[in-house]
């Protein structure tokens, strides 16, 4: 009775571990297809705000900003779509060692 437990046990492990790597990779292709979409809105963002300086009504500290703002926007996209990424490869990384713990 133990053993047959056990081998249950086993085989549902090894059936949510295979359900974990799938989950781990469509959470990732929602992720990037996320960021993809941030990333284009940031750059369609940034495409404006270049038509608007060639306008040339503004002063040159003011361009000066302005370009300052946006790289710093898209520095700041970057960094934080790395830090998700990172966080999931992390999270997939625990959940694997959980469930190589539980063999």
């Amino acid at each position: 009775m133990g053993r047959l437990f056990t081998l249950i046990l086993l085989a549902g492990l090894s059936v949510g571990s295979a359900h974990a790597a799938q989950g781990y990779a469509s959470r990732m292709n929602i992720l990037k297809n996320r960021q993809r979409q941030e990333l284009k809105a940031l750059k369609l963002k940034q495409q404006y705000a270049k038509e608007s300086l060639k306008d040339g009504q503004l002063t040159h500290a003011v361009r000066l900003q302005l370009k300052h703002q946006l790289e710093s926007e898209k520095r700041k996209l970057r960094e934080r779509q790395r830090d998700e990424r990172q966080e999931l490869k992390d999270r997939n990384r625990l959940l694997k060692q959980g469930l190589n713990q539980l063999y």
